[in-house]
């Protein structure tokens, strides 16, 4: 008897599994309804500007190198659904910090710039479908930067549906975003487009988890104005690739990584002396649910 359901086990699991990988799973990047979650990120980045070798020489600048690391924690708190299926999520900034060096030296960080962050609360309304219908900001977020910030995350979000993928398969994401200049009504062009493939599929507990393959490509543009309400252009493209694990039945993901490679020009008005500067560096990020 215990021969017989050893054989049958040895049969159901491989077909579980197999199942598993091959079933076409829907997976949805914002969390369901009525549950809290605690994330960590960090960020590291690494920048170098110099003078574009086609400039002036008589304005040329020394080359600068810049590295930031930047931890941060946040709470999303996910309310019921209404009567019509939406629900919001309250994000809220727990707490963050920073490191900054300039050509291998400790560079400024504002002593506020922290006390600004934390406490500050972002809250995504969504409909019936996942689909975000707006993000209000609070906590006396500057309005001009709210307002930037609300449109560029409607923008990016909006264009991000469900996507429904079996192990081995990919789908292109592109999405076209234009970003408000703080302190001005001027818009940079920003378009990107990210494939997601999924790689396999595990389980936790009856929980399904995604393991997804993500490599992105964005460009970002601003032609400089004849007025000065556009004294800087710029032409920035990056490049990432990285990794990403979902929480298919909660809506959640648990982990993600990705490394940047940022190239651009940056050009000043002629109104200026500052000369155009090439840029380059990297980047990398995670994020992890803690619990």
């Amino acid at each position: 008897m215990k021969r017989r359901l050893l054989a049958i086990g040895f049969l159901v699991v491989p077909a579980m599994v197999l199942g598993a990988q091959t079933e076409r799973l829907t997976i949805r990047m914002i969390p369901s309804p009525n549950q809290t979650l605690h994330v960590r990120t960090r960020t590291d980045m690494t920048m170098t500007v110099t003078p574009d070798p086609a400039a002036d020489a008589a304005r040329s600048m020394p080359p600068v190198a810049t590295s930031m690391v930047t931890n941060a924690e946040h709470t999303t708190t996910v309310g019921p659904t209404d009567a019509h299926g939406h629900y919001s999520a309250r994000v809220l900034c727990d707490s963050v910090s920073y490191t900054v060096t300039i050509n291998g030296k400790p560079g400024p960080v504002p002593a506020d710039m922290a006390d600004r962050l934390v406490g500050q609360v972002v809250t995504f309304s969504y409909d019936d479908q996942g689909k975000i219908l707006k993000v209000d900001t609070e906590g006396g977020v500057d309005p001009n930067l709210a307002a930037a910030l609300k449109q560029t995350l409607v923008s990016a979000f909006a264009a991000a549906p469900p996507i429904t993928l079996s192990v081995g398969e990919s789908v292109t994401v592109p999405a076209q975003v234009n970003i408000p200049t703080p302190m001005s009504a001027v818009m940079m062009s920003t378009s990107s487009e990210t494939r997601y493939t999924l790689t396999s599929v595990t389980f936790d507990g009856a929980d399904r988890i995604a393991h997804l393959a993500v490599a992105s490509t964005n460009t970002v543009s601003q032609p400089i104005g004849s007025t000065d309400a556009r004294p800087v252009g710029l032409d920035v493209r990056t490049v990432s690739e990285g990794k990403m694990d979902v929480n298919v039945d909660r809506g959640i993901v648990l982990h993600t990584e990705t490394r940047t490679t940022i190239d651009g020009l940056i050009q000043s008005g002629s109104q200026t002396t500052v000369p155009p500067m090439r840029t380059h560096g990297t980047m990398t990020m995670s994020a992890d649910l803690t619990k």
